[in-house]
């Protein structure tokens, strides 16, 4: 009797004639389109240049204990519908222990606390609470799917992806949608910068994204036979500090991000 694995992978793997035509499947394609959907959407509504009737600002910052409170909790509850879908889904084969899911718990809840110090998550819950809560939630959910349909699909961001039409075509979208949305930020960070001496310049984030880079890539280049890989909920959290914009854009993208850290 096929298990929910066979089911995951029936759903990605192409027929012999479309695999023969590099076609991806329908269920990859839509589910990816239904995950992007919020953030392309308020790309198009908002656009990529600053417009004549727009004052762009960043999120307010609030660093409230009953933000923090309520951030945490959703963040916990969300650990828990995942572990509770993959489990009946049978997505994970290595069941963990009670005491390494309080590690796991313990470890979450370190890095959205940390996460939540800067105030932009809490200036997010008082500006928009319902919207960016939702947000937070079904892009967890989706990327929980989206990730087992990647992981049934054999992409694999490697060397030897290339041959891989599936890593190749959510490569190229992604680079695409990562361009457009770091365009409708640098804009309107310059726009800020013009009418308030006291903001960040674009020389000054774009500073502080070097930096960033820098570190990462001595730790990749540093001597050692260990390597360094960037999981993708690492990515998830940091990319998710720099959604600093009171934007739906920078709102959806920052809950996008924050549901594929949550994920890992």
């Amino acid at each position: 009797m096929p298990n929910s694995q066979d089911d995951i992978e029936a759903l990605v793997t192409p027929a012999a004639a479309a695999a023969a035509e590099g076609v991806p499947h329908g269920a990859f394609l839509l589910t990816l389109a239904l995950f992007v959907a919020p953030l392309v959407a308020a790309l198009l509504r908002e656009g990529i240049v600053v417009g004549t009737d727009e004052s762009p600002r960043y999120v307010r910052r609030d660093c409230s204990a009953k933000g923090l409170a309520f951030w945490l909790l959703l963040c916990a509850a969300l650990y828990a519908i995942q572990y509770v879908l993959a489990r009946r889904r049978r997505w994970k084969h290595n069941e963990k222990t009670m005491a390494r899911h309080k590690e796991d718990l313990l470890r979450q809840s370190l890095l959205c606390g940390l996460a939540y110090s800067s105030g932009v998550i809490g200036g997010r819950l008082d500006e928009a609470p319902l919207a960016f809560a939702a947000y937070v939630v079904a892009f967890t959910i989706g990327y929980c799917v989206l990730f087992e349909l990647l992981r049934a699909g054999n992409v694999e961001f490697t060397a030897n992806c290339v041959g891989n039409v599936y890593a190749v075509a959510v490569a190229v979208f992604a680079a695409s949608l990562v361009g457009c949305l770091v365009a409708h930020t640098i804009f309107r960070i310059a726009s800020i910068a013009s009418v308030d001496p006291t903001a960040p310049s674009l020389a000054d984030c774009a500073g502080v994204f070097l930096v960033i880079i820098a570190a990462h890539a001595a730790l990749v280049l540093a001597p050692g036979a260990a390597s360094a890989h960037f999981h993708h909920y690492y990515l998830g959290f940091v990319g998710s500090c720099l959604c600093t914009l009171a934007t739906d854009t920078s709102m959806v993208a920052q809950a996008m991000l924050l549901g594929i850290y949550l994920h890992g």
